[in-house]
C-alpha cells in the first residue's frame, strides 16, 4: 500500500476501523518510525466534535495514554496521528485465553483505574464513557494502554457530542444527557471490564444486572468479587464514587472479603494486641532487667534503655536491633531476648515470634514458661493470630504467676469482652477490687453498643468512657475498636459517610492523647478524614477534609510513628492540592525512613519525570531525576519487579539521554 497522507506518512496496513473513524499503521517518510493515524471522515460525523479527541490528549502524559504528535485536516477528512501503541487488543486476549487469574486481573485493574484517575483529576474532569476491553491494548511486557478517545468528554458543560455507546458496558445513566458528564460512568464500565476479565462471559447476556462475579468463577476471591459488585451498581450513589476509591480498594482486597470483615467483628485481634507490646510486656521486661541481674553492666542498661524507648514510640527496628546488641554483651540474660519476640510480635510477625521462643528461649531457658512475662507474650501472640482457646489460657497463666500484675488482669478481662465473652467478663470483674475494675466495666457497653450496631449508644458511652477513665490501654483499646466497626460498615454499606463517622468519634478521645504516646490514634483520625474526602464531590469541602488529614498525619509522623499509610496518603493529598513541592519533601522524607522500600522512589522517579519533560533544559532536575532513577534500579530484583520500572524506563532514558 503505497498511499500517502498528509504529505510525509505512507500507509503501511490498515488496524482498526469503527464507526466513526479508520486506524492506519503509518511510517513517516523522512524518520522512517511509526505511528497510528487515525482518519475521521467529516461526511460520517457531520453533527460530532471532530477535534475532540485530539484537544482532550494534546495536553495529557501519562504511561497508558497515547501521545498526539500531529494533527492535520482537509475538506474530506481530520487526521490525528499519535503513538503507536503495540500489542494485542484486551478483547481478542479474553476470546482467546477465556477469564484471567485474579492476580492477573488485581494487577490491569489497578492500571485501569490508575488511568482514570489521572483523566478525573484534571480540570475540568475527563470523563472517557467507553471503558471496554475492545479499547485497551496489552502491551509486549503485559500492561494496558488506553486507545480511543472518540467519545470522551470534559465534565465542565462545554461542548455537545452525541452519544455513541457500547451496550453492556455503558452505564444506565449514560442514556440521559446529564449522565454524559459524570466521572461515575467509568467507574461502572472498569466494573464490568473486570466482570469479563474474571469470568470470561459476555455481559451483554445479563441485561438486568451482572451477577456476583465469584459464583461464575470459584476462583475469584469474595473480596474482588464484592469489589466489582461495587463498581458495576445500576445506581451511581451506590458504586464507588472516585477512581482513587477503586485503586485503594484493590490494594486491600482482603477488606473486602467476607471473612476478613467477621474477623474484624470478633474483637481486637491483631490492632489492639498490639497496644500492651511497650507499656506493660516491655515494661515488665524492664523492670525484670535491673531486678534480675544486678551486675548489669552501664553498657548494657543503655541499650536497653534505649531499645525500650524506641520501641514505645513505635520504631520497632532499632528496638530489634538494640535488644539483639544487648543479647551481644549479655547472652545469658532473658530480657533481651524477650525484647527481641516482643519486637517480632510487635511488626504482627506471629509465627517467627512462635518460632524464636521455642527456639531461642526456651532452648536457652528451660524454666521460662515459669515467667509471667513469656506467658503474657505468648497470650497476646496467640491473640493476634485469633486463637482464643491458647491466648486466654496463657493470659490466665500469666496471672497465675504474677496474680497483682494488674496490667495482665486488666488486658485478660479486655480478651474476654472483646471475644464477646461479657458474662465472663462481668462475672470476673465481680471478685476483683483492682484499680482498672471501674474503668473495664465502663467498657462493656462501648462493645455492646458495637455489637448491637447502636452507633448513637456507642458514642455515648465512649463520651463517659472518656471522661471518667484514665487508664490508656483501655481507651485505646475502645476507640481501636469504634473505629474499626466504623470503618467496616463504611465498607460492608459502600456509605462513605461513616468515616465521617468515625472522626467525629475519634475527635472525641482528642484530649486524652494528646501527649502523643500513642500516635497511631492520629493516623486513623487522618485516614478517616482523607477516605471522607475522596468520596466529596464539593471541591472546597473535599479539600478541608484533606487538610484536615494533613494535620492528623503530620502530628502521627511529628511523634515518632513508624506509618507508611501517612506518608503515601499525604503525598497523595499534596499532588491532588497541587503541591508538588510538598509532595516531594514528604516523598524525600519516606526515602530516607524507608531507604530499600521502593515506593517513595518510584514517585519521586515520576514527579521529577514530568518536570524535566516541562523542563527540559533544567540541569538540576535532570541531575535529581538521574540519582532517584539510579537508587530505583539498584532496588530491581531485590525489592522490586521488573515490570514497576518498565513503564518509566523509556521516558527516563529518552530524558537523560538528551542531556
Amino acid at each position: 500500500m503505497d498511499q500517502i497522507l498528509m504529505g510525509r506518512y505512507k500507509v503501511v496496513r490498515q488496524i482498526g476501523k469503527g464507526g466513526m473513524s479508520t486506524v492506519y499503521l503509518v511510517e513517516h517518510i523522512a524518520l522512517h518510525n511509526l505511528w497510528a493515524m487515525k482518519v475521521v471522515e467529516k461526511r460520517k460525523n457531520s453533527q460530532f466534535e471532530l477535534l475532540a479527541e485530539p484537544n482532550i490528549l494534546k495536553n495529557l502524559s501519562y504511561f497508558s495514554l497515547p501521545r498526539i504528535v500531529d494533527i492535520a485536516e482537509d475538506d474530506m477528512a481530520l487526521y490525528i496521528v499519535m503513538d503507536y501503541m503495540q500489542g494485542v487488543e484486551l478483547k481478542k486476549c479474553l476470546r482467546e485465553h477465556g477469564a484471567f487469574s485474579e492476580r492477573q486481573i488485581l494487577m490491569w485493574g489497578k492500571e485501569i483505574a490508575g488511568t482514570l484517575d489521572y483523566l478525573h483529576r484534571q480540570s475540568p474532569p475527563i470523563i472517557y464513557r467507553d471503558m471496554k476491553p475492545g479499547n485497551l491494548i496489552v502491551d509486549d511486557d503485559n500492561h494496558l494502554h488506553l486507545i480511543d478517545f472518540g467519545i470522551a468528554l470534559k465534565a465542565d458543560g462545554q461542548g455537545n457530542t452525541p452519544i455513541y455507546l457500547t451496550k453492556g458496558y455503558a452505564a444506565p445513566e449514560q442514556y440521559t444527557q446529564k449522565g454524559q458528564r459524570d466521572c461515575r460512568v467509568d467507574i461502572y464500565a472498569m466494573g464490568v471490564t473486570l466482570f469479563e476479565l474474571a469470568t470470561g462471559e459476555d455481559p451483554l447476556q445479563y441485561p438486568d444486572g451482572l451477577p456476583e462475579t465469584s459464583s461464575q468463577n470459584p476462583e475469584i476471591s469474595d473480596g474482588l468479587s464484592a469489589i466489582i459488585g461495587l463498581c458495576a451498581k445500576k445506581e451511581p450513589e451506590k458504586r464507588f464514587q472516585s477512581a482513587q476509591q477503586v485503586l485503594y480498594a484493590l490494594d486491600h482486597v482482603e477488606e473486602y472479603n467476607a471473612g476478613y470483615q467477621k474477623r474484624k467483628q470478633r474483637g481486637r485481634r491483631i490492632r489492639i494486641s498490639v497496644l500492651a507490646g511497650s507499656v506493660a510486656l516491655l515494661g515488665g521486661i524492664a523492670g525484670g532487667m535491673f531486678w534480675h541481674d544486678r551486675q548489669v553492666t552501664e553498657q548494657y542498661q543503655t541499650i536497653m534503655e534505649s531499645a525500650f524507648q524506641s520501641a514505645d514510640r513505635g520504631d520497632l527496628s532499632n528496638a530489634e536491633q538494640g535488644f539483639q546488641k544487648a543479647i551481644q554483651i549479655k547472652n545469658n540474660v532473658l530480657e533481651g531476648y524477650l525484647g527481641v519476640a516482643a519486637a517480632k510480635y510487635r511488626f504482627g510477625e506471629y509465627e517467627n515470634c512462635l518460632t524464636y521462643v521455642a527456639e531461642e528461649i526456651l532452648e536457652r531457658f528451660p524454666n521460662a514458661l515459669s515467667d509471667s512475662r513469656v506467658n503474657y507474650l505468648l497470650g497476646q501472640v496467640y491473640d493476634g493470630m485469633q486463637n482464643d482457646e491458647k491466648s486466654l489460657e496463657y493470659f490466665r497463666n500469666a496471672i497465675e504467676h504474677d496474680p497483682q500484675n494488674e496490667d495482665y488482669l486488666r488486658d485478660y478481662v479486655i480478651a474476654l469482652i472483646n471475644d464477646d465473652q461479657l458474662d465472663a467478663a462481668s462475672e470476673y470483674l465481680s471478685g476483683s477490687d483492682g484499680a482498672y475494675v471501674a474503668e473495664l466495666r465502663r467498657y462493656i457497653p462501648v462493645m455492646e453498643s458495637i455489637r448491637s450496631n447502636d452507633y448513637e449508644r456507642l458514642t455515648e458511652s465512649l463520651k463517659a468512657l472518656t471522661a471518667e477513665t484514665r487508664d490508656e490501654m483501655i481507651l485505646l483499646a475502645a476507640y481501636r475498636q469504634a473505629s474499626e466497626y466504623l470503618r467496616h460498615q463504611a465498607v460492608v454499606l459502600n456509605d462513605p459517610g461513616w468515616y465521617d463517622r468515625e472522626r467525629a468519634l475519634l475527635c472525641i478521645g482528642d484530649a486524652a492523647f494528646s501527649d502523643g504516646r500513642y500516635p497511631e490514634f492520629f493516623e486513623k483520625k487522618g485516614t478517616a478524614a482523607y477516605q471522607y474526602g475522596l468520596a466529596l464531590p464539593n471541591a472546597e469541602i473535599r479539600e478541608q477534609y484533606y487538610r484536615l488529614a494533613l494535620d492528623d498525619y503530620q502530628r502521627a509522623i511529628g511523634f515518632g510513628f513508624d506509618s507508611r499509610t501517612a506518608y503515601k496518603n499525604c503525598t497523595a493529598i499534596y499532588l491532588q492540592l497541587g503541591d508538588t513541592k510538598a509532595a516531594e519533601d514528604m516523598l524525600l522524607a519516606m526515602t530516607q525512613r524507608y531507604p530499600d522500600e521502593t515506593y517513595g522512589w518510584k514517585h519521586l522517579t515520576r514527579l521529577y519525570l514530568q518536570s524535566a519533560e516541562a523542563n527540559p533544559e533544567n540541569t538540576e532536575i535532570h541531575q535529581r531525576l538521574k540519582e532517584v532513577w539510579t537508587r530505583l534500579k539498584e532496588l530491581q530484583g531485590r525489592y522490586i519487579n521488573e515490570e514497576d520500572i518498565r513503564e518509566l524506563q523509556e521516558r527516563v532514558e529518552t530524558i537523560l539521554s538528551s542531556k
